[in-house]
């Protein structure tokens, strides 16, 4: 093991299981709050014997009800504060995504509106209906020359000159120029006329849907689909850029996918719109985040029909460098949440809303990418370190804001063997406040021995046993494991990703195919993990339990160091599903026999997720 990550270890377990309890004692609500209920019967006569020593369990109490109340702000370093709320809907919170992504296609309407300015000089087709507020430009040659500018009036004509009204109304551009021309040759004799449209009318056109400001908006009427959104204020997050819909008198008479716009330069499905005209903006079905040995990293808008290749164009193509067939995968929804996929010899793949991917360079590339990122910090960068089953292991230099993908990416990526679910995450200020917290209890426990001994004569083997603790509990220096669920971290999930601080450490063990047994049972060992086996047949193989377990409060330390407690107790489970590859299987003891000790009664989880991990990481 890494001596980045060496500690000082009791003597034994027994020793660790001693010291975490009392830890456990001072804040167990935090770890685990299922667990107090269980924990607050006393009986009289332990009670009793308690204060024969000197120990008043009330106090304890009082003094952990106080420390509990105080527990938000005594474990702050393990919490992840929730983003600013905002009064629009945010994508990337709904979906766990990395916050500093960017939706690909946002940035095409971040213009302020009050400097969008619709051209009104665009070339008019021959199919443009003509309407109230056209102006139509027309100029006499031959016999007769004129220029003319006339606009059609509220009864939809003009006044030709020297030949009269004309009514243009609801005519299309080629049909009211075939028009005039005919009458301008048939009342003045020698005269041609030519017909074009000078500025054009406003019309009214419905914007609805999931834009920032829905509504009615006046525009040109050559004005098109884009222009309308941009006039509404842009797509709002929840919305779509592929299936943007345009109805007119109640039909489909188009759809919009901005993609090809942006990716592709192709604006042919960006149509001119008329008058009452709606336009739909839907919401976006399906949502993938990209990050890693991308040229464009963000959150991008999956059609059914995209496959690998078009996925490939829509993040715009790999880095240099890049493992095109070591892609970890993470989704919301997939029966298999967590898998590594090959997009070299991958076919159709089904991607789910909410799916992210992070592609790692090659390790044969990383060192000069790494030293190129090297170069672009500054003075004011954190420290960290990860070891184990990466393939640069070691101390890294990262800007303020990076985080776990970000640190795994500079350590050229998690090897073959990695155990990813296994990952122990520690963090140096929560180490610290472990260690004062178990300072603060070995005072405690003092002071009720000291308040004791002016009165009530105390067993010698009694207060050996509680100085041991105590001295135990002096030296104890942390371990400040903070949880994480590192398959979903690296492929950028906002809530297990976190931003890193000065000092963490990350430790990716071995993949393991075993299941440890640590407590009251008579063999304590680790066993090869067999899908089929419950609780009871890893205990049968730990040659059952002795008679100080109690068996009712047998709990599971996940690899990723959460805590599972059958409900009901163990027995009453007989599915194997409960138990993974590398989880432990902790048999307490049964604190009744403990009468030296009485108040341990209120431990029932002698060893949580933080003594696991110190087994983990040191091999034990």
């Amino acid at each position: 093991m890494s001596n980045i990550f060496s500690r000082s270890v009791f003597i034994n377990f027994n020793q660790i299981i001693a010291v975490v309890s009392l830890i456990s004692l001072f804040n167990l609500s935090f770890f685990n709050p299922a667990l107090v209920s269980n924990a607050n019967a006393q009986s009289a006569e332990q009670k009793a014997l308690a204060e024969r020593f000197g120990i008043n369990i009330d106090d304890i109490r009082e003094n952990f009800g106080q420390q509990n109340n105080n527990q938000n702000r005594q474990n702050e370093d393990l919490l992840i504060e929730p983003p600013e709320k905002k009064e629009k809907e945010d994508l990337r919170k709904y979906l766990g995504f990395r916050e500093d992504l960017k939706r690909f296609g946002e940035e095409l309407f971040n213009s302020e509106r009050k400097d969008f300015r619709i051209a009104d000089d665009a070339q008019v087709p021959d199919d443009y209906l003509l309407g109230l507020g056209d102006q139509i430009i027309i100029q006499y040659y031959g016999a007769v020359t004129g220029d003319y500018i006339i606009e059609i009036d509220r009864d939809g004509k003009i006044l030709l000159p020297k030949i009269g009204p004309v009514i243009l109304n609801g005519l299309k551009l080629k049909e009211a120029r075939e028009l005039i021309t005919t009458r301008v040759n048939t009342n003045l004799v020698g005269v041609n006329a030519t017909v074009t449209v000078g500025k054009t009318k406003f019309i009214n056109v419905f914007v609805a849907g999931n834009v920032i400001a829905p509504g009615v908006f006046a525009m040109p009427s050559l004005s098109r689909v884009t222009h309308a959104i941009y006039l509404a204020g842009g797509i709002s997050e929840l919305g779509t850029y592929r299936d943007i819909q345009v109805k007119r008198q109640g039909k489909l008479i188009g759809s919009l996918d901005l993609y090809d716009f942006l990716i592709y330069g192709d604006n042919s499905s960006d149509i001119n719109l008329k008058p009452n005209d709606v336009i739909l903006v839907g919401t976006s079905e399906k949502n993938l985040q990209v990050t890693g040995a991308v040229k464009r990293p963000g959150v991008f808008e999956l059609k059914r029909d995209d496959d690998i290749a078009d996925i490939i164009k829509i993040f715009g193509g790999y880095a240099p460098g890049a493992d095109k067939e070591n892609i970890i995968y993470s989704s919301l929804s997939s029966n298999k949440p967590n898998q590594v996929l090959n997009f070299t010899d991958i076919g159709k793949f089904q991607f789910f809303d909410g799916d992210a991917i992070f592609i790692k360079f090659k390790p044969t590339v990383f060192n000069s990418v790494n030293k190129a990122n090297v170069d672009k910090l500054k003075s004011s960068a954190i420290k960290v370190y990860i070891e184990g089953e990466v393939n640069y292991p070691g101390s890294y230099l990262l800007k303020s804001g990076d985080r776990i993908s970000d640190l795994v990416g500079r350590a050229g990526g998690v090897t073959e063997f990695a155990f990813l679910d296994g990952t122990v995450f520690t963090r140096e200020t929560v180490r610290q406040r472990e260690a004062f917290r178990a300072r603060e209890l070995a005072e405690q426990v003092r002071r009720q021995v000291v308040s004791s001994s002016q009165t009530q004569s105390t067993n010698r083997l009694d207060t050996e046993e509680v100085k041991f603790i105590t001295e135990q509990l002096d030296n104890y220096t942390g371990i400040g494991r903070v949880i994480v669920d590192m398959p979903r971290a690296l492929s950028g999930r906002q809530d297990s990703d976190l931003v890193l601080t000065d000092g963490d450490k990350i430790y990716v063990p071995t993949k393991s195919n075993t299941v440890t047994v640590f407590g009251e049972v008579r063999r304590q060992s680790s066993f090869v993990y067999n899908k089929r086996y419950a609780i009871e047949d890893y205990l049968t193989k730990a040659a059952g339990l002795t008679q100080l377990a109690d068996e009712e409060n047998i709990y599971i330390v996940k690899a990723n160091g959460n805590i599972e407690i059958p409900r009901g107790g163990w027995f009453t489970f007989g599915s194997s599903k409960i138990i993974s590859e590398g989880d432990t299987i902790i048999v307490p003891v049964n604190y009744d026999y403990r009468q030296s000790l009485p108040f341990w009664r209120d431990v029932i989880s002698i060893v949580y997720q933080g003594a696991v991990a110190v087994a983990a990481i040191n091999g034990l």
